[in-house]
């Protein structure tokens, strides 16, 4: 979660983004699209460190949940933290 946060940041700071809420919708494209990649190539981290099965299917789903709403954003302007609310109460 933390690389996508940076990645925003570097994008602000390079004037790509106007803010870090990044409230212009089509704007989103590129900080969802290096979310996604980041975060299945941290479930192939997992998966080929033999991590917890429960882990990789966190990973998993938050580049999963990440595309969905990316496709969604295409047409609406969703909010990102509702689908990855539910997998911080995991234990």
């Amino acid at each position: 979660m933390v690389i996508p946060y940076v990645y925003i940041f570097y994008l602000k700071k390079r004037g790509y983004l106007d803010n870090v809420d990044i409230t212009e919708r089509m704007k989103r494209l590129n900080p969802f699209a290096f979310s996604i990649l980041s975060y299945f190539a941290g479930f192939l981290v997992l998966l080929f460190s033999e991590a917890p099965v429960y882990v990789q299917g966190l990973m998993f789903c938050y580049g999963t949940n990440t595309l969905l709403v990316m496709l969604v954003t295409r047409w609406w302007k969703v909010s990102v933290i509702l689908p990855v609310l539910p997998g911080r109460w995991l234990h």
